[in-house]
């Protein structure tokens, strides 16, 4: 077995870290072309190649730098320098892992752990996964239709739609004893993945000891008409995936009202088997606004005992008002 120390091994070492660097510099050189040019002029202009790692090499050019490894990536502008304020390739972000594309009116560069977006007037953010949670809900009013029982017991289901084609339902528990001026904070995760734009819609009830699995039922129905309408505002985004395109914030605005007609519906005339409803609501976070919600500097909000960052809009039916409240954070 040759000595790791040997002449021979030596020069073959040699030989290979130099077929390496000139490997990376031809894909480099092949990206600049393939870029027209716009990352400007090399800084060192004869050759400049600088390694990093055991298979990686960068260049840098008058806008950014140019990284190859298992692929060869262009990081540039504002984008770059948050990157190398964070460490760079030693950050818990890793090595690009796309160049730098839009992304719900901002930029967005994706590294093997996170990706970092940018917008005109907010700046940049970085961000792995997102998590969105239930978190509680309060009721401001309870209901005058009592049929026997002080206090109300409401209860939420919770349709989740997102443009990778996923739609799921869930339930609260039924919450007892809940008095006006009162909440009840809980805990549901109900999504986790890349900020690529999401629905939840949420239809409240007061249970009456009637068949809690129509909501859930008339919930299902819901948001699988909701796929049709998901798929034709999504956008496919090199690297990320399909998000809500531009237009979405358009097209959930007429889907929402049929969507909770639909839901009210289906409730009511269910003949009395199902509990009283008392409002339905859909939520629509477009990307940009699951990345700042989840990167706010300020943290979370607080109501008495339920952390938040969104809500329902009020819903009152029979006497009763109740607000449902969601928390989302990054991972």
């Amino acid at each position: 077995m040759p000595n790791r120390f040997s002449p021979e091994t030596v020069t073959k070492r040699s030989t290979i870290t130099v077929q390496m660097a000139d490997n990376a510099r031809a894909a480099i050189d092949e990206k600049w072309r393939a870029l027209g040019g716009a990352p400007g002029a090399p800084v060192v202009p004869n050759d400049g190649l600088v390694k990093i790692g055991p298979l990686s090499y960068y260049r840098d050019f008058a806008d950014g730098r140019i990284y190859s490894g298992d692929d060869t990536f262009w990081v540039h502008g504002l984008i770059f320098a948050r990157y190398m304020e964070l460490g760079g390739p030693g950050s818990w972000l890793g090595y690009p892992r796309s160049d730098e594309f839009d992304f719900d009116g901002g930029k967005v560069s994706v590294f093997e752990r996170g990706s970092i977006y940018w917008w005109p007037d907010i700046g940049t953010r970085e961000l792995n996964d997102v998590i969105v949670h239930y978190t509680g809900l309060h009721a401001f009013g309870e209901t005058d239709v009592d049929h026997g029982s002080d206090d109300d017991e409401p209860y939420a289901t919770l349709g989740v739609a997102s443009p990778d084609d996923s739609a799921r339902t869930f339930r609260t528990q039924i919450y007892q004893d809940v008095d006006g001026g009162e909440g009840r904070f809980d805990v549901i995760e109900l999504y986790r993945g890349k900020p690529r734009g999401l629905t939840i819609s949420t239809l409240l009830n007061e249970h009456s000891g009637g068949d809690t699995g129509l909501s859930r039922r008339a919930m299902d129905e819901a948001i699988n008409r909701a796929g049709p309408a998901l798929a034709a505002a999504a956008t496919m985004i090199p690297v990320v995936g399909p998000v809500l395109g531009p237009l979405a914030s358009a097209a959930f605005e007429h889907w929402k009202d049929d969507l909770i007609n639909a839901l009210n519906s289906f409730v009511e005339h269910s003949l009395g088997f199902a509990d009283r409803p008392l409002g339905a609501d859909v939520l629509t976070l477009t990307p940009r606004e699951m990345v700042l919600l989840a990167t706010r500097p300020e943290g979370h909000a607080q109501f008495n005992e339920i952390p938040w960052r969104f809500e329902t809009h009020l819903m009152s039916r029979f006497g009763a008002s109740y607000k449902v409240y969601f928390n989302i954070f990054g991972v």
